[in-house]
């Protein structure tokens, strides 16, 4: 039996990558590359989203083809994405709980930029989502206090950057002035799942090269991934789809 494993890396769909058990790789799941699908018996769809949100649960089975959405699709259309309905039979793993990764991650990315805890404060930037702002907002609270209560720094704000706030820099920029209204440092990490050029080297770069009183920004563009848990994770995940 050939099973095709499908790992979308990104919050957005439209940049995925695809790996299989006999060794072949493809850019993305668009609609112009979906034939190739139809070799296998079947495909299985590994999410990788930091918590529930539009692209769970429109995107990602739209561009499939298990959920039929006019309105999904016109929009998946303008961004360029393509939706395909592959032969094979489809299912789509249950997404990955982040709380469980996020205070080590966040604790290494800060060390890396970090030099007095005690005069620095963290701001975080995510994606946001508008018709799951209450689970986003939870989450960034949860990531907030795991800072808080790990890494020992006291001021730690959040801010979006995505659709919620049309892609502006503003809300990440106002976060770094409340963080500098108390502290001497501000300190970016991007609570992004990879690193996309329109945002770490956007619109967050843009916050960060911003000219603030009182204080100075430190900033390295990286992103959740790599990390070693979500790899260990998308394989044992995968491993048990097939085996079911």
């Amino acid at each position: 039996m050939r099973t095709l494993i499908f790992v979308s890396l990104f919050a957005s769909i439209s940049m995925a990558d695809v790996t299989t058990f006999d060794g072949q790789l493809t850019p993305t799941f668009r609609g112009e590359q979906g034939a190739r699908f139809d070799g296998f018996d079947e495909v299985l769809v590994v999410p990788i989203l930091l918590t529930v949100s539009s692209h769970s649960f429109d995107d990602i089975p739209t561009i499939i083809g298990m959920k039929r959405d006019v309105a999904t699709e016109a929009t998946l259309a303008s961004e360029g994405i393509e939706c395909y309905t592959p032969t094979s039979k489809v299912r789509i793993a249950p997404l990955l709980d982040f709380a469980e990764v996020m205070g080590e991650n966040l604790n290494r990315r800060v060390s890396a930029l970090s030099r007095s805890a005690a005069a620095e404060g963290v701001v975080l930037v995510a994606y946001g989502s508008t018709p799951f702002d209450e689970e986003w907002t939870l989450f960034m609270e949860q990531m907030s206090e795991k800072l808080r209560d790990q890494a020992g720094i006291e001021s730690v704000e959040f801010a979006w950057c995505g659709h919620i706030v049309s892609y502006s820099p503003e809300p990440t920029a106002q976060a770094i002035e409340r963080v500098l209204a108390t502290k001497d440092r501000a300190l970016i990490i991007p609570v992004l799942v990879a690193v996309d050029e329109d945002f770490q080297l956007g619109m967050i770069q843009v916050a960060a090269d911003r000219k603030y009183e009182g204080g100075e920004v430190s900033y390295i563009p990286d992103s959740i991934l790599p990390e070693p848990y979500v790899e260990a994770w998308v394989e044992r995940v995968a491993l048990e789809m097939v085996a079911k």
